[in-house]
């Protein structure tokens, strides 16, 4: 089964505005760039996909934060590399499990599948 996605943006010289199903994303001079977006739906999706796996290892997690670094070049723009440090907070939770499950949300995340055949990423942990 496939679920379709529909984005409408409308884009002048310096702004973007896409009309997601859940609301308006603006990207812009004034606000955040595309690019940004794009680090922070890695951020999100990295960390949501983490958080059910280790809720389905039974693992009570109380937060996860996330340390995005993205290194490019400028001219032409090209994402080389982003490095994703993740922090999180649970009890019962050892550094072995923590690795096990970030190396099952590097297979179950969509945004990490999309990013990762062109962008070197990276990800290391801890539990705070």
């Amino acid at each position: 089964m496939s679920n379709k996605k529909n984005i409408k943006a409308e884009i002048t010289e310096n702004r973007v505005v896409a009309s997601c199903p859940d609301g308006e994303v603006d990207m812009g001079s004034d606000s955040p760039s595309p690019v940004d977006y794009l680090l922070s739906s890695l951020a999100g999706c990295a960390g949501l996909t983490l958080r059910a796996i280790l809720k389905k290892a039974r693992v009570d997690v109380e937060s996860i934060s996330e340390d995005l670094n993205a290194t490019h070049t400028t001219d032409p723009f090209e994402l080389r590399k982003i490095e994703v440090n993740i922090k999180v907070k649970a009890e019962d939770l050892d550094q072995n499990q923590l690795k096990r499950a970030i190396d099952l949300m590097e297979n179950h995340c969509p945004v990490h599948a999309a990013l990762c055949s062109s962008v070197a990423i990276s990800y290391s942990a801890e539990i705070v």
